[in-house]
């Protein structure tokens, strides 16, 4: 089957992207320099094209009800213009993807996955409930506009009064003459924004946030840039550092988002035994003391033992070292500052974000 295109990926095309096809869309990889691309993000501001997710509306009465049977945070307490980001089981507590949970009202949710399959999972779990499930992904293209100048540069072309949108809320208004959701939420580890639009008014928004960044130095950047982006902040990314059904949300570093004291949920009870066990692999951070990142998929060993798998790695310009996420023995990954060994470079276990540990800067 052929990958979906995006409204953007002609413009992409002229302004010199490389493409990836990931879960049958295609993705910009890169402008050309994913170094600058990945420094505009952390020091200014960048656009990036995330049609490629997947989304769906859940509509009708018991729209909010199927979202919270669906996953472990808790959406039933959510109001109007919330955004909830939520691990999704299956019944044995593996994860099978981690989710956005957007509440415009009880009867109309958005939920936003990186992963086709994520509906059928949707659809087996909501039996009984009565709402609609309506697939929107190619009728609502994304793009983050992510960076400490995002603000300046999206309250230029909007109509959204971005001084009171919290973290992780969202509101309905325009940008550049087009209907937009506007989300502050995003995947970098920065101040950042969502933007959901119509398929017409993509390119015009697109170009009028590229003018009105243009003073803030705004690049547009692809995957190889975003990696940077997520190594730094310890961010997770289904397919690369887990695969559905394999781990379970602890090993992922989100029992946070695992709430027990809320209605029945699709693997709540192996969830709540899950809970009370040491996991058997977590992911955590690397630090290296060389210059050359590790290969992704290499094998962690400690004194010779297989004991992991480096699951992402980069360079960082900003901290300066090369760092990795990898998914360790659960023993070894609470010993932080153990030595271990990827082939032949030496590292050491850390603890992640390795960037901002605090996440004071997404909430700016």
């Amino acid at each position: 089957m052929e990958a979906t295109k995006t409204p953007l990926q002609q413009l992409e095309s002229e302004l010199g992207a490389e493409f990836y096809e990931w879960e049958g869309a295609v993705w910009p990889t890169t402008f050309g320099d994913p170094v600058a691309e990945y420094l505009a993000v952390r020091q200014g501001v960048g656009l990036v094209d995330s049609s490629g997710l997947r989304k769906w509306e859940f509509r009708g009465p018991d729209a909010l009800r199927a979202a919270d049977r669906l996953v472990t945070q808790d959406c039933a307490a959510m109001v109007d213009g919330r955004v909830h980001y939520t691990p999704m089981c299956a019944d044995n507590g593996t994860l099978l993807d981690d989710i956005t949970v957007f509440r415009f009202s009880e009867n109309r949710v958005m939920v936003v996955s990186g992963l086709d399959a994520s509906e059928v999972h949707f659809r087996e779990g909501v039996n009984g409930l009565d709402l609609e499930i309506v697939a929107l992904s190619d009728a609502r293209p994304s793009f983050q506009l992510q960076g400490p100048r995002s603000r300046d540069v999206l309250a230029k072309v909007s109509t959204v009064d971005l001084s009171t949108l919290s973290y992780f809320y969202f509101r309905e208004g325009e940008v550049a003459g087009g209907d937009c959701i506007v989300s502050r939420t995003g995947y970098s580890g920065e101040l950042g924004y969502e933007l959901f639009c119509r398929p017409d008014d993509a390119v015009r928004i697109w170009q009028a946030l590229m003018e009105a960044g243009e003073e803030h130095g705004i690049r547009p950047y692809g995957l190889e840039a975003a990696d940077f982006l997520r190594v730094e902040s310890g961010l997770i990314f289904v397919t690369f550092d887990y695969m559905p059904g394999e781990s379970t949300p602890f090993e992922l570093g989100l029992g946070w988002a695992v709430k027990f004291d809320k209605a029945a949920y699709r693997g709540r009870a192996a969830l709540e035994r899950l809970a009370t066990e040491d996991p058997a692999h977590r992911i955590v951070g690397l630090t290296f003391a060389g210059g050359t990142p590790p290969e992704v998929g290499a094998t962690v060993t400690r004194s010779g033992e297989e004991v992991g798998t480096v699951t992402a790695a980069c360079r960082s310009a900003i901290l300066d070292r090369v760092l990795a996420l990898a998914v360790l023995r659960g023993d070894l990954a609470r010993a932080i500052s153990t030595s271990v060994e990827v082939g032949d470079l030496g590292a050491e276990v850390a603890s992640i974000p390795f960037y901002d540990p605090e996440h004071r800067r997404p909430r700016a």
